[in-house]
């Protein structure tokens, strides 16, 4: 435990990423699954309408117009709210496990598939209220923009709005900035939602260009990986024969998500080491191990 450099924590990253790759892909594909097949199903039926809509003449009729519409509601409408609703009731499971897994990690525990689960579950309803949090945060700032939005309608003053829009977004960007460390203070504390959000917040205080800075690096790189390993699969479906459209789309759909499952630990990793690092620098947290391994005595032989 100590301070690095941006070079070092990216380093320190895939190093960590190659050494513990089973462990962090396994559990960020098994969590990725209701997400998949939410994905898969939206897929398919997308495909479908599609298909259906192909078939429509530029002067359809408005019976014509009415079946496809009710095709589109009948196959996306009930596939939206069950998946929304299952994907909403594992979140918790997909947004917390791959952080606790490079928790446990870059701690040094022995953690396995089964302990990052488990300790996830034990963490669930946190988890879930720091979502709830987020969504209230997220309407609030709706609600302020429609407010800005209609406010400037009446006094007939566009700018006014624009303003507004541009300071709730610079408000949103400076709060998940400094937000960033949430999920590893919950994992790494033990911390509820309301002392998560307040730890990250104190953490990143006089760090928070540092931290942007770290966070877009790492979507440049996670972003330059994706389009690299998307475009093999992209490449390698366009030259199946006689493949069908749901069935194209339907294993794009899959291998967007397993590419997605896999590179989701690196981001992790990433900002579990900057709070490690933060706290280093700010708490001598690397005195404080030293002081507790100390406490507990030398290691039998």
């Amino acid at each position: 435990m100590r301070p690095r450099a941006i070079s070092e924590l990216l380093d320190d990253t895939f190093r960590q990423y190659r050494r513990h790759f089973t462990l962090l892909a396994t559990v960020s594909l098994l969590v990725s699954i209701p997400g998949l097949v939410l994905g898969v199903a939206v897929a398919l039926a997308a495909a479908n309408v599609q298909q259906f809509a192909t078939g429509l003449q530029p002067g359809a009729t408005s019976a014509e117009l009415q079946a496809f519409f009710q095709q589109v509601a009948g196959q996306l409408l009930p596939i939206f709210v069950v998946g929304g609703l299952l994907t909403l009731a594992a979140a918790p499971l997909i947004y917390g496990a791959p952080m606790k897994a490079a928790v446990e990690v870059i701690a040094g525990r022995n953690a396995t598939i089964g302990s990052v689960l488990r300790g996830t579950l034990g963490r669930y309803f946190p988890l879930l209220g720091l979502i709830g949090l987020y969504v209230l945060f997220l309407i609030a700032l709706s609600i302020a923009a429609v407010l800005a939005i209609v406010l400037a309608g009446a006094l007939n003053q566009a700018v006014i709005a624009v303003v507004a829009i541009v300071a709730l977004i610079g408000l949103a960007v400076w709060l998940g900035i400094r937000w960033a460390l949430v999920l590893v203070a919950m994992f790494a504390e033990e911390a509820g939602p309301v002392r998560a959000l307040g730890r990250s917040f104190q953490l990143v205080r006089g760090e928070w260009w540092r931290t942007l800075g770290i966070l877009i690096l790492l979507e440049l790189l996670i972003g330059i990986l994706s389009v690299a390993l998307g475009g093999v699969f992209s490449l390698l479906f366009a030259v199946i024969p006689d493949l069908s459209l749901p069935a194209r789309q339907a294993l794009s759909q899959v291998t967007s998500s397993l590419v997605g499952a896999v590179l989701e630990p690196i981001p992790a990793l990433t900002i579990t080491l900057l709070y490690f690092d933060f706290r280093v620098r700010k708490e001598g947290y690397d005195l404080e191990e030293l002081a507790r391994q100390a406490a507990q005595g030398p290691a039998s032989a």
